[in-house]
């Protein structure tokens, strides 16, 4: 199963290597041991969530963040809500980069800092994402689809 392209998610089980029953064994344990729980499933998608933004932070500009968050302040929003909708503007945006080659991290403020805060804030993200005005995204991204990440500051 892959959560981003070219990674494996899960790597397939090899129990009873070269015996007749293996591939059914293992085939059962793969689907059966995955996601135990809610709260495991969970913490298994925040975790994806935040390895593919550290990843995207390695393909863009430097200062995409705060472009992101100069636009959200112009549509009137102010505090926590801008910056969640910065983060799910710079989220949009940033996807745009992912061909771009890889160089170090570019500074990536979030408010989540632990699973109890991180959860609320990525549902809050979430909801920024789903509604984002389309017409800021453009804004944003111009330059990322152009040229190639711009890595001046590191976190």
């Amino acid at each position: 199963m892959l959560a981003v392209e070219g990674k494996a998610l899960y790597k397939p089980s090899r129990l009873l290597g070269g015996h007749r029953a293996a591939a059914l064994v293992n085939l059962a344990r793969d689907v059966l041991s995955h996601d135990a729980t809610p709260q495991i499933r969970l913490g298994r998608y925040v975790t994806e969530i935040r390895d593919v933004t550290h990843e995207l932070r390695r393909r863009v500009p430097a200062d995409l963040l705060s472009r992101a968050r100069a636009v959200a302040e112009a549509e009137g929003l102010r505090g926590a809500d801008a910056a969640a909708t910065a983060e799910a503007y710079w989220l949009k945006a940033a996807l745009g980069a992912v061909g771009h080659p890889a160089g170090a991290p570019v500074r990536f403020d979030t408010v989540g800092d632990g699973f109890a805060s991180e959860v609320p804030w990525l549902l809050r993200v979430a909801d920024a994402y789903r509604s984002a005005s389309p017409a800021a995204v453009p804004l944003i991204a111009g330059t990322v689809a152009e040229q190639p990440a711009h890595h001046a500051s590191r976190m």
